[in-house]
C-alpha cells in the first residue's frame, strides 16, 4: 500500500527513539497488513505532548475488538497473505506507551480505524 505521512519538521518527544520505534512498529506493521491501498501517518503536537495518529483504507476494525486488539494473544479475522506474528505487538506497544507516561489507544468510530499514539513531548 501507499503511505503518506503528515509530520512537521521541528516535532520532538521526550522518549528514547528505540523506545519508541519499539512502540510505532506494530501499529504501521498492522497499518499496512490490514490497508486496501493507503495508510496514512499524521504527528502533530497537542496538549497532552506529541499525537501520532496511523490509519489505514481497509476494512473498519469492529467496536467490540477495540480493547481486544491489546489483549496479549489476540489476533483479528487477518484473511491477508502474509499472516504472521503471535499478536504481541499491540499488547507491548501499548504497555511500552505506558511506561513513557503515554497512551495507545484506537478509534473505531471515524469512518477509518485509526490507532493514537500519545507521548510526553520533548
Amino acid at each position: 500500500p501507499a503511505v503518506r505521512v503528515s509530520v512537521p519538521a521541528q516535532l520532538a518527544v521526550g522518549v528514547e527513539p528505540d523506545l519508541v520505534t519499539r512502540m510505532l512498529a506494530p501499529i504501521l506493521d498492522n497499518a499496512r497488513r490490514f490497508a486496501d491501498r493507503e495508510v496514512d501517518i499524521g504527528a502533530r503536537r497537542t496538549d497532552a505532548g506529541v499525537t501520532v495518529d496511523v490509519s489505514n483504507d481497509g476494512p473498519r476494525l469492529a467496536d467490540e475488538l477495540a480493547e481486544r486488539v491489546f489483549e496479549p494473544g489476540f489476533r483479528g479475522d487477518d484473511t491477508t497473505d502474509d499472516a504472521t506474528g503471535a499478536g504481541l505487538g499491540l499488547a507491548l506497544a501499548r504497555r511500552l506507551a505506558h511506561a513513557a507516561d503515554g497512551e495507545l489507544t484506537v478509534d473505531t468510530e471515524a469512518r477509518r480505524t485509526t490507532f493514537r499514539l500519545i507521548l510526553p513531548a520533548g
